[in-house]
């Protein structure tokens, strides 16, 4: 985003798709999910193979909780860009492991619909309830 404005102020800009996704992973970051999907599937009808909006595909389904779907995404974006960020490649890590970390879980749901949770089961189910309670709590107030 700060290279957004320096462009600005130099009078340049970003490429359309890179300031468009970047629309998107700021839906990201104040938590509206849904959002920032219905901007993207308004970016896929046009740009739907840039790699920059692959990228901001892979973050809506890694928000969504949709890790394997979310790693093949950022796998073909990362296919069709000869020099990548350093950053995709990290995030793909980051997408991968976490992937890797709750498969076999249970999948629980908060009371709004906000928030999943992966756990094994057993004991840690018994937290869920009140994580789920207390991120609702926490999301109504921001």
């Amino acid at each position: 985003m700060r290279l957004a404005a320096l462009l600005c102020c130099l009078g340049l800009s970003l490429p359309a798709a890179e300031s468009r996704a970047s629309g998107v992973e700021q839906l990201l970051a104040q938590w509206r999910v849904s959002e920032a999907a219905q901007a993207l599937r308004r970016l896929k009808r046009s740009r739907a193979a840039d790699a920059e909006i692959l990228v901001a595909e892979s973050y809506v389904l890694l928000h969504q909780g949709q890790y394997e779907q979310a790693a093949k995404v950022l796998q073909q974006a990362l296919q069709r860009t000869a020099h990548a960020p350093r950053r995709w490649r990290t995030l793909l890590k980051l997408i991968e492991s976490t992937a890797e970390t709750v498969r076999g879980h249970v999948e629980h749901r908060s009371a709004g619909g906000h928030f999943r949770f992966r756990v094994p089961r057993g004991r840690d189910e018994l937290l869920v309830p009140f994580a789920a309670a207390t991120l609702e709590a926490l999301r109504e107030r921001l």
